[in-house]
């Protein structure tokens, strides 16, 4: 029986957050070869069963140099040259857009069945949306101050991670296009990071988050980095209950039914006066803290994935 063989395309810096190299020793003592892909020449000498690229790496960039890398890649994918993706790039182009989380957010809400879940209610302005005044748009899409207002590219740059808190129309301009804006919730300062590996493995780890607010609509804007908000955090979230398996499997399984998404995570805060909950991120492959035996379940996700297609190509 030959071996299974699994290409990877990402950073070094993510190879170290991953510890890659452990990765790959625990595959090959497992039979499975485990090799990077060159990008800088792609042919059919390079054949994998299964491949796992961190696209989004070059996907938000938009220079030449990255768009020809992206078509290198989806013509040499095309070509049969591999037979399972894990997570495709047409997936991972859904994380890299707050717009196209947002719509994720009205999909969860009316498929969700008995979870309490009410996501924010959401504008995006686009460059071609540009006016002196937003307060029609805000009122169309039934939005109340305060709200956050955040870049629509969700990763990639330390700039898309800047974003505030504001009280009034007139402090959304100081913010680039295209923005999104969302009503904020005061959320007990405490935000759930949840890491998913397949279908069934998950870990949940609670963390803090911006304190809540009291609107006064003087209020100067509260501008922030989301990946350095300690500022501004509520250090307290030892009395905070994660939310049930029950609340998370079905809030995953619908990411990976409307994204087709098998190795990601997202973000949840539960409303203070509502008790519902929401969805306010979700970004593809991240640092997994939290989820034991890591490596094994990495490995477990891409044979399953890789084999469920398999077999649903040959039953078809």
């Amino acid at each position: 029986m030959e071996k299974i063989t699994i290409g990877y395309f990402m950073s070094k810096a993510k190879k170290k957050k991953m510890d890659w190299d452990t990765f790959k020793e625990y595959a090959e003592s497992q039979d499975v070869i485990i090799e990077e892909i060159d990008t800088n020449n792609f042919t059919s000498e390079q054949k994998y069963d299964i491949i796992i690229g961190k696209f989004t790496d070059f996907l938000v960039k938009g220079t030449e140099k990255s768009k020809e890398l992206e078509r290198n890649f989806e013509k040499w994918i095309n070509e049969g040259n591999v037979k399972t993706v894990v997570d495709s790039m047409d997936a991972q182009r859904n994380c890299i857009s707050r717009e196209s989380i947002s719509h994720f957010g009205e999909f969860l809400e009316t498929n969700v069945g008995d979870v309490p879940i009410k996501n924010p209610k959401t504008l995006v302005i686009t460059e071609n949306e540009r006016r002196n005044n937003y307060t029609e748009l805000l009122n169309e899409k039934g939005i109340n101050f305060p709200v956050i207002c955040k870049p629509n590219q969700a990763c990639g740059s330390l700039e898309s991670h800047e974003m505030g808190v504001v009280f009034n129309e007139s402090q959304i301009h100081q913010f680039d296009l295209p923005c999104v804006i969302q009503e904020f919730y005061n959320h007990g300062g405490v935000i759930n990071k949840v890491f998913v590996c397949g279908l069934d493995e998950f870990s949940v780890v609670k963390r803090p988050s911006i304190t809540d607010i009291t609107y006064e609509e003087n209020h100067e804007p509260i501008i922030f980095n989301s990946q350095d908000m300690s500022h501004l955090m509520n250090n307290d979230t030892e009395n905070y209950e994660i939310p049930s398996d029950h609340i998370l499997s079905s809030i995953i399984k619908l990411i990976n039914k409307k994204f087709d998404l098998n190795l990601f995570g997202f973000d949840l805060i539960q409303n203070n006066i509502t008790g519902k909950y929401a969805v306010v991120d979700i970004n593809f492959f991240p640092g997994y803290k939290g989820l034991d035996n890591f490596h094994e379940k990495l490995l477990n996700c891409l044979l399953g994935v890789h084999k469920s297609k398999h077999n649903n190509n040959n039953d078809n």
